[in-house]
């Protein structure tokens, strides 16, 4: 009987040494992983007052701060901040054209991640609508001159 509580004994301290050797119960404070960006990637034009970022989670009670640009190297930026993996933008203010944007994570002011890629999308506005209705062919007096004529009309002889 005692041998058996000796081989159950040696055989639970075997197992609590592989365990603790091999693998890490406590909590490590390692590199946070760079946000990967979503949305949008390039080639979007929006007309609306506001645009979405999105991107992938960098873990559990991060915060996120997401950086604009209109040069392709950050150099005059704007910075928000944002708790969530999705970033509601407000680009009415903002100029028309191409605009960069990265993100980064951070748990606090000395632990953050690096900045992920740069994606772009560009701010354009609505594009008028010409109606041909109510178009006298005469494109000098036109308000809105679209350099199409009306094909004018011959005679035909029968």
């Amino acid at each position: 009987m005692k041998s058996n509580y000796l081989t159950l004994f040696f055989g639970l301290l075997f197992c609590y040494q592989f365990i603790s050797e091999n693998i890490s119960l406590e909590k490590t404070d390692g590199e946070i992983p760079s946000p990967v960006p979503v949305s949008p990637d390039g080639d979007i034009y929006s007309i609306e007052d506001s645009i979405f970022l999105s991107w992938s989670s960098s873990g559990k009670k991060m915060v996120y701060e997401v950086m604009i640009s209109r040069d392709e190297n950050f150099n005059l930026n704007r910075r928000y901040s944002s708790v969530d993996t999705v970033f509601k933008l407000g680009i009415k203010e903002l100029e028309r054209g191409v605009w960069y944007w990265k993100v980064r994570a951070f748990k606090n002011k000395n632990s953050y991640s690096s900045w992920s890629e740069a994606l772009y999308f560009a701010k354009s506005e609505p594009l008028q609508i010409i109606r041909q209705s109510g178009c006298n062919g005469n494109c000098a007096g036109c308000t809105h001159p679209c350099g199409r004529r009306r094909m004018p009309e011959y005679p035909v002889d029968e």
